[in-house]
């Protein structure tokens, strides 16, 4: 019986330590594409960009241009931005969320149109 317990109480640890390491993995980023949404901006040239996420219709703006988006994961922190243009048709953008070294926050590199850019976040 005693060894019943210890084994009970075994299994119920190694089952929290799982959900631990799953939400802290889910929570740093992922595939989850929440956090992406919001403004950014390009500090070279202060280009403001709009992504939002939240609604079923998913958009980016750029230069007061909005286009319908859609968001693919490709791997833990990557996805494909399907960029709709009426002016020049679907298009595919990488997008990489770059974590700086604390992993609290991170800038997002958009890679379209054979030109990188970095977005880093507008706060307020």
């Amino acid at each position: 019986m005693h060894a019943a317990k210890l084994n009970h109480l075994g299994l119920t640890a190694i089952a929290i330590m799982m959900l631990v390491v799953v939400g802290c993995g889910a929570s740093a980023g992922g595939h989850d594409i929440a956090n992406l949404g919001g403004t950014w901006q390009n500090p070279s040239n202060q280009q403001r960009v709009v992504i939002n996420v939240a609604s079923e219709k998913k958009t980016i703006t750029i230069d007061d241009k909005t286009m319908p988006l859609t968001v693919k994961p490709a791997e833990a922190d990557r996805f494909i931005f399907r960029v709709s243009d009426a002016g020049s048709g679907e298009k595919d953008w990488k997008a990489f969320r770059v974590w700086d070294d604390t992993g609290n926050s991170f800038t997002l590199e958009l890679d379209h149109d054979g030109k990188k850019e970095k977005l880093e976040r507008v706060k307020g």
